[in-house]
C-alpha cells in the first residue's frame, strides 16, 4: 500500500470514529440526547430523565421560626420607599404591616391546624435531576414552611449563577425591579440547606410598575460539582397594580413562567419540569429547569 492510500485510509477511519463519538464541549461537560426524552448525563456518567426530581422528606420544625415584624420590615425597606413614592410614608408602612399582620395570622391558623390534626412536621425538599441541587419549591416573606400564602417556585436555572442570570436578563429587555423581599430554603444537600432573603439587586420586571408586569425573584444557588456550574433558581409571576400594592393575577406564575421561557429559551436549554407545587388558580407546578 503506497503512503497516498495510506493517509486516505487513515482519514476514512478517523471520520468513522468521530462519527460514533457524541459531542461534548469543553464548556458543558455532559451529552445531551436528541430523543425526545432529552436524557441529560452529566460529567459522572449518571443519565437522568429532567422532568424527574428525587423527593426528600425533611423535619420542618426546625425551618418553622417566622422573622419578627422588624425583620420584615427592614427586609422591605426599598419597597416601602417605593409604595411611600406612590402616597406617601405613613400609607406605605400602613400597607406593610397589615400584610405582615396578615401573614402571621395565617400562619398561626396553619400551625394551630396540624397540631390539632396531630400532622406530621415535614416539608417537601426537590433535589433537581439527583444533583446536589436542593430546593423547597416554595418562597416565604416570613421564612416560615407553614406559610399557608408561600409561592411557588417555577424554574431551576443550572449554569447561571443569580448574579449572571440577572446580568443577562437585564441585557435581554426587563429592567431592575421594587416587590416584597422573599425567603427562599435552599442548599447542595439535606444538611446544609438554609433560608436566605432574595433583596430588590435581584429582582426584574418587564412591563408597568404601575400598571401590569412581569415580576421574576432569583435566589442564589451554589456550585453543583457534577455538572461543574453554578445553578440560581426562583420564580416569575404577572401581577397587576391597585393604587397600593401589586397583585398577582390568576394563572400569574403559570404565564409568568411562559414569559422567561420566552427570554431564556434563546438562551439556553429548556426542559419542562414539574416541580411538585401547584396553586390552584396560579400555577399549575409546571415549570422548568434552564440548562446552559
Amino acid at each position: 500500500m503506497n503512503i497516498h492510500k495510506t493517509v486516505v485510509v487513515l482519514l476514512a477511519l478517523l471520520l468513522a470514529a468521530m462519527a460514533m463519538v457524541p459531542m461534548v464541549s469543553a464548556e458543558n461537560s455532559y451529552t445531551q440526547s436528541t430523543e425526545p426524552n432529552n436524557q441529560v448525563t452529566p460529567a459522572t456518567g449518571i443519565t437522568l430523565q429532567p422532568n424527574d426530581t428525587i423527593v426528600h422528606s425533611i423535619d420542618s420544625q426546625k425551618y418553622d421560626t417566622p422573622i419578627t415584624r422588624e425583620k420584615f420590615i427592614s427586609n422591605n425597606k426599598e419597597y416601602i420607599e417605593f409604595l411611600a413614592a406612590q402616597s406617601d410614608r405613613e400609607a406605605a408602612m400602613k400597607t406593610m404591616n397589615e400584610k405582615y399582620t396578615s401573614l402571621i395570622t395565617a400562619y398561626e391558623k396553619q400551625k394551630s391546624a396540624q397540631k390539632d390534626l396531630k400532622a406530621p412536621a415535614t416539608i417537601t425538599i426537590l433535589q433537581i435531576w439527583g444533583a446536589d441541587i436542593f430546593i423547597w419549591p416554595w418562597e416565604s416573606q416570613i421564612q416560615s414552611t407553614s406559610d399557608p400564602n408561600a409561592n411557588p417556585i417555577t424554574f431551576v436555572s443550572i449554569g447561571k449563577s443569580q448574579y449572571s442570570l440577572l446580568s443577562y436578563l437585564l441585557d435581554n429587555g426587563w429592567g431592575n425591579a421594587l416587590g416584597d423581599s422573599e425567603g427562599g430554603l435552599s442548599g447542595s444537600s439535606l444538611n446544609s440547606i438554609s433560608w436566605h432573603t432574595v433583596s430588590t439587586y435581584y429582582q426584574v420586571e418587564n412591563g408597568n410598575p404601575l400598571a401590569y408586569r412581569y415580576h421574576v425573584l432569583i435566589h442564589p444557588g451554589l456550585y453543583e460539582s457534577n455538572y461543574q456550574k453554578w445553578w440560581s433558581y426562583g420564580e416569575c409571576h404577572y401581577e397587576y397594580w391597585n393604587g397600593n400594592d401589586h397583585i398577582i393575577l390568576s394563572d400569574g406564575f403559570d404565564s409568568g413562567e411562559s414569559e422567561l421561557y420566552s427570554t431564556l429559551s434563546g438562551e439556553m436549554t429548556a426542559y419542562s419540569t414539574n416541580f411538585s407545587n401547584a396553586m390552584s388558580g396560579y400555577f399549575n407546578g409546571d415549570g422548568h429547569v434552564y440548562y446552559i
